[in-house]
Parts: C-alpha cells; structure tokens; sequence
C-alpha cells in the first residue's frame, strides 16, 4: 500500500468516527459561512438530511436566522484552542455548549463547531442550586479558566443573606467581576493562595473580608476544593463560613490580654516579687522584686530553673514538695489544656515565721500565641498567724485566748468574752508567768494554789508540749458571786515551728457537775459490759454441754449399734442417733442464725402457702415432744380461714417452733401449754393475726423479762432441763418479728407461767393455687434419671449415692470439679438430668467448675440444673453459689425429703423446657 492508499484509509476512518460520534460537528467556510459538513449527530438536532444542506448558511439551520449566531465570533477563534460557551437554540428550545476554532478543511479556512446538549445536565445543576439555596451558609461553585480568570457559575441565597443582601442587588457577584466585592488589602493574598491551591492539587483555605450591603466589611472563612479540572478551566466548590465574631473575639481576647498585661504590671507594685514567664520560648521577661535573693532566683536561665532553686528556700518539706507540684512548667501547661489558668499555695520562706502566697495566672498571647505565665509572690504572714488561730477556735467556744511568746513570756490578747482577770493580771506586769501568781493568789478556790499555778506555768506549760501536742489543767476559782467554777486552761503550739503559744480557758462548771452523771453511766456501762461477758460465758459453757450431749449419744450409740444383730434394736439406735443428729444441726443453725441477724444479713423469701399447711408444718414438730415429755398440748382458733398466704414460711414456722419448743421445755409434766390463733382485721388484701403461746411451766421474774431478747441470756430458776439451750431462741424470735413487721409481748410470773402475745400482718394470695401442691409435679420417666455428683469427701460420696439409689436415680461420681466439668462436656446430650456440686474440692472447687460448666459452649450448658451441695452454709455463700449460675443451695448435713423435692423440682421443669 503506498502512501496516498494510506492517507485515503486513515481520512476514510477518522469520517468513519466523526460519523458515529455522539457529539454533533459541524464545519462552514470562513469567508461566507457556507456548511461544508456536517455529521449524522449534527443533523439529527438540526432536523435535516445531511446531503440536501452543502452551500447553505450555517446560522440559517442554528438559530434560524438570516445573521451570524451570536455566539459566533469568527474573529476571535484561533486555530490552536477552542472557545465557546453554553446557547439556547431556537430550533429545539434546548441548551447547548458549543466549542468552535478554526481548520483547514480541503485546502479552504474553515470554522468547526462540537456541539453538546447540556440541557439534561444544566437542569441537574439547577436542582442542585435550588437545594444548596436551602443550605445554612455560604456556597459557591466558580470556574478558574487557565488564563487567571475567575467567574462565579453559581452563588446560593444563604451567602447573600450571611452578608445581609438579596441576589439581585448582588449582580456584580456574578461573572467576570467575582472579587470586586473582597477588601483590596486581601485580594492579592486570596489569587495566590488560589494559584497555590491550584498548583498543589490541594484544599483552598483563606480568610478574607467581603462588603456587607451596607457598605460595612465582615470576615468569612473560604474553604474551596477541585470538583473538576480539565484544561481550559477548573470547577471549584466553595463553602463560606461566618468567622466575623470570631474575628471580634480575637480582637477582644488581645485587649483583655494587654489589659491583663497591665493588670499585672499593677499587682506587682504591691508584690514582694513578680514575674513574667513565657513557657512556649522557655524565658522570664520580666522580673521586679527588692528582694535580693528572689531577684537572683528570677534572673536564672530558664524558668524551670527558677522554679527550683525558689522552692529550695521553702523550709518545710511538706509545703516544698506541693510548691514543686504546682510551679513545674509541664505542669503549668498540662493544667492551661484542662482550663486551670489559675494556681496558689501559701508557704513559709527562709523561715517559719515568714510566709508568702505564690500565685499564677497563665494566658495564651493573642498575637504570637505563646503561653505566658504571671507569677506573683505576696507577704501574708499576718494572715497565716490570724488563720492558725482561727481553725483552732473553730470547734471550740473559749471565754480568753491570748498569745504567749515562749521565749519572753510576753502575752497577746487574742480574744476574750468578757474582761477576764487572768488577762488583767498579765496586763498589769506585762508577764504571763507573773501575771498568773497574782490571779491564782487573788481568785484560786484549790486547797494548794501554789500547785495550781506552778500548774500553768510557762516552763511546765514548755516541758509538757515537747511530749504532746495538746497541755490541759483544771483549777477552781471564785467568781464575782464568790461562788466556785471550775475552769480548763488549755495551751498548744499554734504551729509545728513552736514560735507561739496559744492559751484558751473555758468555764467548765457545767461539764464538772456531770462528772458524777457521766462516772454512774460508765459504772452502769461496765455493769452491763460485765452482764454481757458472763452471758457469753454461759452460752458458750451451754453450748459445749447442749453439742456434747448429743454427740455422746451419736458416738456411743454408734459403737454400740456396731455389735448388735437385733434388728429392731439396731433400729431404734439409729433412730436415736438421728434425733441427736437433729439436735445438733438445731444448734448450729441457731448460731448461723444469730450471726445472720448481727450481721444485717436477713432477707425475704416469699412463697405462696395455705393457712393451714403453715400451722401444721409449725406445731408438728411441738406436738410430738410435747407428747413425749407428758404435757398436754392445745390448739384453739378463732375466725382462722384457709388462706393462701404469701409469706416467708420458713420465718413463720421458725416462730412457731421456738416459742412452742420453749414452753413445752420450761413445762413440767402433767402441764399445759395452749396455742391461741385468732384472725383479726382484714384490710384490702393483707390480713391480722394474733398468735398466743400459754404455757402452765416455771415463769421469768420481772428482771430477767428485760433482758429476754438479749443474746445468751438464761434464767436460773433451779429447774432442771434435759435441753438447757443456748439463749439463743428469743433472740432469733424477736428480730424475725421486727423483721416481718409484727409486735410480740411477754407476760409471766414465776412458778405460774408464761404468755407470750404476737400480732403478725400476711398479705393474702388471690388468683394463685396451692403452692406445695403444683410443686408435685411428675417426672417424666422416659428422661434421663442420672446425677451428676462432684463430691471429694469419701463418706459424703457414699450417703448421697445411697441416697440417689433409694429414689431411683443413678449416679456419675467425680472427686474433683476439674474431673466434673470433663464428665459433664463428654457425655452425650441428655446424659445428665442434674448436677450436684461440692463447692469445696481439690483441683477445682464446685465455683470455678461451675462458670466452667456454663461457658463450656455445650448445648445444655446453660439449661442443666446445678445444685449447691456443701457444707458452707452462710447467706454470703448462698449468693456466692448462685451468682456463680447454680440453680438452688443444699446445706450439708442433707436432708433427704429436700434433696428429693429439689431434684424432682428441676428435673421436672428441664423436661418442660426439653419438650418445649
């Protein structure tokens, strides 16, 4: 292919895409505007065939006009760059950008024109001017043509309102007079800052000030970035922020900077020393002191280092330290970030009895925006002297307050009540010591004055502070009446140095009279700290006796039943060693109970139960020893309904057990202890009961009714007991009583027996069954039966397994918590019905396996019920176990029916969540 085959092919081609492009090209002679081409896009917004309009006008097919198109301007094209603009044309009402330059189209100079319809885009830009006219502040949009010029395509209605106009006043705005309205002191600096914006491809951020309607000029804020940027021009988004006041702000801040500059020049007139410090150049700029010393401390290098060498003249080492603390550079600016612009201490200087208030006031410098600090040192010795004086007399009302110089004896009137004598006396001389001889001589009512002013002198008043920090004596005097007070002089340091002694004297008289008062209450005090001892003494001699008996018969019964082959017998001692068993357990929780009541450690637990369940579940137990010991027991009531009551049973039932147990124990046989229940008031849902307990037994002497309720507290009457007891009982019964809300009464007499009356409020249960009945619920057989037991002690292993088998459940015995969790994670899902857990164990205690359990991440984690099965038995520890996930607490030694029903319980509600 030669040369000109190849020139045809690529003019062929380029035809070909100029054909295909979008954008419309049309091509006209220079001289007479005629259409030397124009392609298939062209004639489409044209709407003629591309064929039929060689040798017709140009304008005549744009604008359908007879001139040239007014945006035309054939003289002003060149042929290196286009130029151009944005048109309606009338032939389709559509807007179009049109970019024209000149060619060379076969030989003949020719105009070509690219035409784009913006129409689409130009509404766009419309919505968007009518939204950003919604927008609060200043926005913009402005073209920045490669030739420096600046015009302003849009400027929205939240702009001109910022400077207080309306658009159409504003005209100049727009166009090629965009900066007319910028302060002439700021142009420059804003077209570089443009220009350097422009070149480094980066944000523009200048202030600037902006001619308000009036004529007035205000600051804003400009901050413009690149929207698009192609070769002939750049679109900048700009947003105008109102920096006015803050402009006003910074004038006012460096007015009140020079007045604060002049303000301090002022207070260092009055200062012993002052100084100005800047910590952003690490200088001092100004000192002013007389003070020698001070001025060479302000004159060192740097201002840490004056800092230092001034807190080395502090002579207390306590204060120095703070001093250090407060003037620290570091520290003067940590606290300038947290808005602490203020710092004072006082302390002494060079000696104790010179003291000065160090003070700074830190600023940032408006102009530099250096930190600058204003240090100041003032004189308050009088002040210290005055305040030391002050705090001492706060908690104290004297009648005379003087100061005395330890060294001279020469006594200082601080403050007095009245004309007091003792000062008159020391006027007189000018001398405490000889001051005080003339008064003790004139008014002393003690038998040895001389001793009670030898007493209050100077040199004894000296000897006893160097060993303490407060010196009191109490002398007598006689008053203007003659008649006798007694007064305290009291003599202390007024500071740590010893420089000044400070007397105040009281009158006393009426505090002396309740001397013998307060002597009997302390006696009585004793006698009762004594009456308390003793009691304790007896408790813990009953409650050796009361564990041992039982004990003793668990012990030897068990060594005996050992030989026995006679079931029956054997049976009967077990049953024995069960009752002392009992016994036991009574006793320990009496003490557990107790300690819970001292402790403040009783809580509600509320159940639903019928009126009559909680009777019987009270005085079975009663009925029974009563029988056993040969009293007669009786049961009377009066308008009792049954009920369903919500209350705590077990408080309830603890009542009933105790006050009954008692009469029936202080009841001799053949006796009669009555149980009186009478339903009284009913108001709303909450219903009164009175519950009386008569017994026909020994009686309480009127004494030992007061102390009843006391811990340890035991009548010797001379009757004999089989259970003396602990004196532990009313104590609990009492404070369940003030517990629930209720009252109790005693009366008795001795030898005739004893009432005891309690009123007690239950609220009444509506809508609700009987508790203790849908408790019983079934289990599902066709579910697991097996336990999960975490029990490290062999025995206890052996009694609950046994346990376990008697109600037919089978049992997994692990020894530690460690070895629990493991079983409990390899087993398959629904192997496991429960978990009994030790909490004290080796390896791993039943807490720590638990949350292990819990966390494990296996399905029934969270659902296995896990039951406390220990021997720690305090409210603390029943918290403990079930913030740690258990579901309920067992308190060894286990009592069966408990364990059946919990297990029963929970196993029954994990088959309803299991079929659920």
């Amino acid at each position: 292919m030669d040369k000109g085959d190849s020139a045809q092919l690529t003019y062929e081609l380029l035809a070909q895409l100029e054909e295909e492009s979008p954008t419309a090209i049309y091509v006209a002679d220079y001289e007479n505007d005629d259409l030397l081409y124009l392609n298939s896009a062209a004639a489409k917004i044209l709407g003629v065939d591309k064929n039929e309009i060689y040798g017709r006008k140009c304008f005549e097919f744009l604008m359908r006009k007879e001139n040239h198109c007014p945006f035309c301007h054939k003289s002003m094209l060149k042929d290196d760059q286009f130029t151009g603009g944005t048109t309606l044309l009338p032939l389709n009402q559509r807007q179009y950008r049109i970019q024209s330059k000149l060619i060379m189209w076969e030989g003949r100079k020719a105009h070509i024109h690219y035409v784009t319809d913006e129409t689409d885009l130009l509404n766009e830009q419309k919505q968007l001017r009518t939204l950003t006219d919604k927008i609060p502040g200043g926005v913009g949009i402005f073209y920045v043509y490669s030739d420096g010029r600046i015009e302003a395509n849009y400027i929205n209605d939240g702009y001109y309102a910022m400077i207080g106009t309306i658009r159409n006043r504003r005209r100049e705005y727009e166009g090629f007079s965009t900066l007319e309205a910028v302060h002439k002191d700021d142009k420059k600096s804003l077209l570089q800052e443009v220009h350097d914006g422009l070149r480094e491809n980066r944000q523009i951020n200048h202030e600037i000030r902006v001619k308000r309607d009036d004529g007035s000029y205000m600051w804003v804020e400009i901050r413009a970035d690149i929207v698009e940027r192609t070769k002939e021009r750049t679109i900048l988004y700009c947003l105008y922020s109102d920096i006015d006041q803050l402009k006003r702000t910074q004038e006012e801040l460096q007015i009140r900077y020079e007045e604060q500059v002049h303000l301090s020049r002022m207070l260092s007139v009055t200062s012993v020393a002052s100084s100005m410090v800047n910590l952003t150049q690490n200088c001092i700029t100004l000192q002013d002191t007389e003070n020698e010393k001070i001025q060479t401390i302000i004159t060192q290098q740097t201002p840490q280092q004056g800092f230092e060498t001034m807190y080395t003249a502090i002579p207390d080492e306590e204060i120095r330290k703070q001093y250090a603390l407060i003037f620290d550079c570091d520290k003067i600016i940590e606290n300038f970030e947290k808005g602490i612009t203020h710092k004072s201490i006082v302390h002494p200087y060079e000696h104790v009895d010179y003291w000065m208030e160090s003070s700074y006031d830190a600023v940032r410098n408006p102009i530099n925006g250096d930190l600058e600090v204003y240090c100041f040192a003032r004189d308050v010795s009088e002040e210290v002297r005055q305040k030391s004086i002050s705090e001492f007399l706060m908690s104290h009302q004297y009648e005379e307050v003087m100061l005395i110089n330890p060294n001279t004896g020469e006594p200082t009137r601080f403050v007095c009540g009245g004309r007091s004598p003792v000062y008159e006396e020391q006027e007189k001389v000018g001398d405490y010591h000889a001051g005080l001889k003339n008064y003790f001589k004139k008014y002393c009512a003690d038998e040895d004055a001389e001793a009670s002013a030898e007493a209050a002198s100077l040199q004894t008043v000296k000897d006893k502070l160097n060993n303490q920090d407060i010196y009191s004596l109490s002398y007598s005097v006689y008053d203007a009446e003659h008649k006798i007070v007694r007064k305290r002089a009291t003599y202390a340091y007024i500071n740590r140095y010893k420089s000044t002694i400070l007397c105040t004297v009281q009158d006393i008289t009426k505090d002396f009279e309740n001397e013998v008062i307060q002597r009997e209450k302390l006696e009585n005090a004793l006698k009762e700290a004594h009456r308390a001892i003793k009691a304790k003494s007896d408790f813990l001699s009953n409650m050796s006796h009361d564990m041992r008996t039982p004990m003793n018969a668990i012990i030897g019964l068990s060594n005996l039943a050992m030989d026995l082959e006679n079931i029956e017998e054997y049976r009967d001692y077990m049953m024995k060693i069960n009752t002392s068993g009992q016994q036991l357990l009574s006793l320990i929780n009496d003490t557990l109970d107790v300690s819970r009541i001292e402790n403040g450690k009783l809580t509600m637990n509320l159940e639903y139960v019928k009126c009559t369940h909680l009777l019987m579940e009270g005085i079975s137990s009663a009925k029974v020893v009563a029988e056993q010991k040969g009293v007669n027991f009786n049961l009377s009531q009066v308008g009792v309904q049954d009920n369903l009551l919500y209350v705590d049973s077990l408080k309830i039932v603890k009542i009933f057990n105790n006050l009954l147990s008692n009469a029936i124990k202080f009841t001799p046989k053949g006796g009669t202890v009555t149980l009186f229940l009478k339903r009284m008031e009913q108001i709303g849902n909450e219903v009164n009961y009175l519950i009386v307990v008569k017994d026909t037994g020994i009686g309480m002497s009127q004494e030992f009714i007061k102390h009843i309720f006391e811990p340890f507290s035991q009548e010797q009457t001379g009757y004999e007991t089989n259970a003396t007891g602990t004196g532990l009982g009313m104590t609990i019964v009492k404070s369940m009583i003030d517990f629930l809300g209720g009252k109790i009464e005693i009366q008795s007499e001795l030898n005739k027996g004893t009432e005891v009356s309690v009123w007690l409020t239950f609220q009444i249960a509506k809508g609700h069954q009987d508790i203790q009945e849908t408790k019983k619920r079934q289990v599902d057989n066709s579910l697991s039966r097996k336990i999960l037991v975490a029990e490290d002690h062999p025995i206890n292993a052996m009694i609950i397994q046994k346990l376990l088998k008697k109600r037919g459940y089978e049992s997994d015995l692990t020894s530690d918590g460690k070895q629990c969790v493991s079983n409990f994670i390899r087993a398959p899902k629904g192997e496991y019905a429960a978990i009994l857990m030790d909490v004290r164990m080796p390896l791993m205690n039943g807490i720590e396996a638990t949350k292990a359990i819990r966390m494990s991440g296996k399905l029934e984690a969270q659902t296995i019920p896990i039951i406390a099965m220990t021997a720690n038995a305090f409210e603390q520890d029943i918290k403990t176990c079930l913030q740690s996930g258990m579901n309920a607490h067992l308190a060894k030694p286990v009592d069966q029916e408990k364990l059946y029903e919990m297990l029963e319980r929970y196993t029954s509600d994990k088959a309803e969540e299991n079929q659920i």
